[in-house]
């Protein structure tokens, strides 16, 4: 294939030649409160990202529509609505930012290379969107590799078969060197003016960047356990930001630490085990990063019993742990409606407690538990 479009560096072309000719308003964050927030809501709605309401409150629904944005986006992931995601969004969407003069920064001059001069080295078990791009730059020049996001055997193969050709030194890693050579065959648009110059004809890319480099495992793992099952579950893991090390088909200690911060992060039994309850949230857009975070737990009088028609600050703290949970969809008011009422029944009914609707002692200390079961 003579032309590669590297879509990473498309991307951030696009955002500075965008930022160049208009303001931008300073990052939008978890919590803010903002006209700003309603103009982000709007567009990550309009995008189907988005399917709360339009309250302009940057609340949990809002941070897992923005970071799932972010990564189907070839993004820094990080629940920030800053320059770059504000650009983009307006690009797709044509919404505007509110900004003032306060407001206004310089943006940053990313280089015009297809690295966007990240050249930290990559090698053998190092996954992520900047793997991708150096396997699709490899594959332009002839060299075969699966483009997947996973530096595995056969990237190891064709970067030793690069360095070869170009006279470095053959580690199989991709470091500046390497990276810095291996930009010299692309212009400032990412396309290969070179053609292959390895024997192999150029390989398609994966017919969908967007997906997943993992599946979902079908049975319970725990330490000690092998297999591409365990190796999903790592990357995922490693993707989320809960495990730094290399992704390989061994649960070991790592890995076992990675699991038990993830489920305590996430309202989970903090055991280790992979069963289904982990693998559901794990696997789901509302699995919480390692730097997310966390609504906090209601404080509510254990003398209080919380019934429907209360209003108040101890009823919203308990509609926010029911929504971590995932019994309670409806809007966080501080009023015990029927579907703050709804929620509390079905909690009751799943974690063994009388089902009245209201909360009490018994009720609120199982809320409060780590082992509280939550929704299916």
């Amino acid at each position: 294939m003579k032309k590669l479009i590297l879509r990473a560096f498309a991307l951030s072309l696009a955002m500075i030649m965008l930022l160049a000719s208009s303001g931008v308003a300073e990052t939008i964050r978890f919590r803010d409160k903002s006209n700003n927030v309603l103009i982000l809501q709007t567009a990550l709605k309009d995008l189907g990202y988005y399917e709360g309401e339009l309250d302009g409150v940057f609340g949990k629904g809002t941070l897992a529509a923005v970071k799932k944005f972010q990564k189907e986006q070839y993004m820094t992931v990080d629940g920030l609505a800053g320059w770059a995601t504000q650009a983009k969004l307006s690009t797709l969407t044509g919404v505007t930012f509110e900004t003032t003069e306060e407001d206004k920064v310089e943006m940053p001059v990313k280089p015009t290379t297809i690295f966007g001069g990240d050249y930290r080295t990559m090698q053998f078990g190092t996954a992520g969107d900047r793997v991708r791009v150096l396997q699709r730059a490899l594959l332009a020049l002839g060299f075969d590799t699966k483009v997947d996001g996973s530096f595995g055997s056969s990237t190891h193969a064709a970067v030793k078969a690069f360095q070869k050709i170009v006279g470095l030194t053959q580690d199989g890693k991709a470091g500046k060197k390497t990276l810095t050579k291996l930009e010299g065959y692309f212009d400032a648009q990412g396309n290969c003016t070179s053609g292959p110059i390895a024997g192999n004809k150029p390989a398609d890319p994966e017919p969908d960047p967007n997906a997943p480099t993992y599946g979902i495992p079908e049975r319970t793992l725990r330490f000690g356990y092998t297999g591409l099952d365990v190796k999903y579950t790592m990357q995922r893991l490693y993707d989320l930001g809960y495990y730094n090390k290399k992704v390989d088909e061994k649960f070991g200690a790592g890995m076992l630490k990675a699991v038990k911060a993830f489920q305590k992060k996430n309202g989970l039994v903090a055991d280790g085990a992979v069963g289904i309850k982990t693998i559901t949230v794990l696997f789901s857009s509302n699995a919480l990063d390692a730097d997310d975070p966390v609504p906090p737990k209601p404080e509510v009088d254990t003398d209080k019993t919380l019934e429907f028609g209360d209003k108040g600050d101890k009823v919203l703290a308990l509609q926010t742990r029911l929504t971590v949970l995932g019994y309670y969809t409806g809007k966080l008011d501080g009023k015990f409606g029927t579907g703050t009422r709804t929620a509390v029944r079905l909690f009751q009914a799943r974690n063994g407690l009388a089902v009245d609707g209201k909360v009490g002692p018994r009720t609120q200390d199982k809320l409060d538990a780590a082992d509280a079961v939550p929704a299916k």
